[in-house]
């Protein structure tokens, strides 16, 4: 990379940060999902140093200074990087893991035949490896994924809320299920995308809990305009993400239980 810098710059020292974070970018963005940990430069003060007063065809005409300014531009190209990737693909890291612990664990091995790189990496001893046989056995031994009841959370800090701010509006019945209808959009892209496009089941809609209360009027409690409005907004969801991944197919089941007079007016109630 610094030859191919000189030459196309004139010299190490005239390379803006930008080019060195846009060179990182593509890095984050193309390997983030196998690299654990990240190393900007490696051995800064070779390269400021000797790569500017040792056998150096370099045109600069003050040696004695140079090496200085090169070491200036790296930390500042440095610590570019590392804003770029604390400010847009930190949380995507965290996400990451916490989507292969989650889902990864079972899936990545029946579609490719082996548990995710960063459960490898960090279980280590604790996952057994499968053999050749098993590897055969186990690829694309399913016909659909199918998702129950998902919910989301900032992972990267394990809690629903991120800087005092939810991830979304809380349900009326518990603490700990929040309306975020993106995170199925965004669920349903990334398993297309990272697992070979395949087909889902979706068993049950987002859950919507309410704190019981018997003293609502039955006629009352079937004008569940509040769940019709968290579907709606699901389906939307899923809408969004088969414009987003045109081969996903999405096989619905709603656990409904209607009453037979309201069958008309199709009031959805649990």
């Amino acid at each position: 990379m610094a030859s191919e810098a000189a030459r196309l710059f004139g010299c190490h020292l005239t390379i803006d940060r930008d080019d060195f974070t846009a060179y990182a970018n593509v890095c984050f963005q193309n390997f983030g999902d196998r690299v654990k940990h990240w190393i900007t430069i490696n051995e800064p003060q070779v390269w400021a140093l000797y790569g500017y007063t040792v056998n150096t065809t370099n045109t600069l005409e003050n040696a004695a200074t140079d090496p200085f300014l090169c070491a200036h531009h790296i930390i500042l190209a440095h610590a570019t990087a590392v804003k770029l990737y604390r400010d847009t693909y930190q949380d995507q890291d965290a996400a990451r893991r916490a989507f292969d612990f989650l889902v990864g664990w079972f899936l990545k091995p029946l579609v490719f035949r082996d548990y995710p790189f960063i459960m490898k990496d960090l279980v280590r001893d604790g996952l057994l490896e499968f053999t050749d046989d098993e590897k055969t056995l186990i690829k694309g031994s399913f016909e659909f994924i199918g998702i129950s009841n998902p919910s989301f959370l900032f992972v990267a800090f394990v809690t629903a809320e991120k800087d005092g701010v939810p991830i979304g509006a809380p349900t009326p019945g518990s603490t700990e299920i929040y309306i975020y209808p993106k995170g199925l959009t965004d669920a349903l892209v990334y398993i297309s995308n990272a697992y070979n496009n395949p087909k889902f089941l979706l068993l049950r809609m987002v859950r919507y809990p309410e704190k019981r209360d018997d003293t609502i009027a039955v006629e009352t409690a079937l004008q569940d305009d509040f769940r019709i409005q968290h579907i709606l907004q699901h389906l939307y969801a899923i809408s969004v993400a088969i414009k987003y991944v045109l081969e996903c197919y999405l096989l619905i089941l709603f656990r409904f239980i209607i009453r037979q007079s309201q069958l008309n007016n199709c009031h959805i109630f649990s």
